[in-house]
């Protein structure tokens, strides 16, 4: 599905070189899958988070 979004430009400074990808697409992949794989008490807590 394409889509797009607003990325924090800050935010793919610091995730792209603990990354082993070179495209904000298999970044953003690579993040989804991990966030999947979360134990779901740990995204309950992510999703009550407030946005910056």
């Amino acid at each position: 599905m394409r889509t797009n979004i607003d990325i924090d430009d800050q935010l793919l400074e610091e995730a792209f070189p603990v990354s082993q990808v070179r495209s904000k697409k298999d970044l953003i992949h690579d993040a989804l899958k991990e966030y999947i794989l979360l134990p779901e008490s740990c995204t309950n807590h992510l999703l009550r988070l407030e946005a910056p």
